[in-house]
């Protein structure tokens, strides 16, 4: 099994140059989405400042996103899935004039998705008789909450000391994590919705929650406690809605 996993870790998961292409551009595209607000306002913009600020967030958005991919890609391919990753230019033009209109208040944080498809050679378990989209579910679910957990990382290393990058780290990782479980089309949020409604709920309550305190407060444990209880919850209330709808 350890070899299978390595053969198809050494065929698959590296990027292809065309991927690379949309990686770069998705960086790019991002990276300047969230440090709009960072050329300065009221039309006096600082070229220099804007720019250092810039260059830093594309690079934050690139280990971010890097890191989101891969665990996508390492958790797909232990279970059999090809990930192929692709942005969508209509998406991207629609991000640029959201962030322009609103001057950087709300910067969409869409990176692209990843498509999945099957690799029947290296399928775990019987072959299915549909297109099984609860693991896609979690494998899209799973890279938002590497964002958010280095999110939560990068907040308790900057309890001790604070500087741009660890803000500009934690704000792209949160970013990532709540633009992504958004269900819109070209994103990892209607993956996950059409996946799995369960998976979803869970995931949007704890990615929202936990972002909400993480940026607003400095309370890690409660930024932890709190959007697993409120998980929980909706969980239940939606599991008890639908044996009673059912019933």
């Amino acid at each position: 099994m350890t070899a299978t996993i390595q053969e198809k870790m050494k065929r698959h998961f590296w990027f292809t140059r065309e991927e690379w292409q949309w990686f770069t551009f998705s960086c790019i595209a991002v990276g300047f989405f969230l440090a709009f607000r960072n050329w300065g306002s009221e039309g006096t913009p600082d070229i220099g400042y804007g720019l250092g600020i810039t260059a830093l967030t594309i690079a934050m958005v690139a280990v971010s996103l890097w890191a989101q991919l891969s665990f996508q890609r390492i958790l797909s391919l232990v279970l059999g899935y090809k990930p192929v990753y692709e942005i969508n230019f209509i998406v991207i033009m629609v991000s640029l004039m959201i962030t322009v209109l609103t001057n950087g208040i709300i910067p969409p944080a869409l990176a692209g998705w990843q498509r999945y498809s099957d690799i029947p050679r290296y399928r775990l378990g019987k072959w299915p008789p549909m297109y099984n989209t609860i693991p896609i579910a979690w494998v899209n679910a799973s890279g938002l909450f590497l964002n958010l957990f280095l999110a939560v990382l990068g907040k308790i290393v900057s309890l001790g000391f604070q500087n741009t990058v660890l803000d500009k780290f934690i704000m792209v990782n949160l970013a990532l994590a709540v633009f992504g479980i958004l269900p819109l089309p070209f994103n990892p949020g209607i993956h996950v919705l059409y996946g799995s409604i369960l998976t979803f709920i869970v995931s949007a309550v704890i990615i929202f929650s936990a972002a909400f305190l993480i940026f607003f407060t400095n309370q890690i444990l409660l930024s932890i406690l709190v959007p697993l209880i409120l998980s929980v919850i909706a969980a239940t209330y939606f599991i008890w809605k639908s044996k009673t709808y059912k019933g």
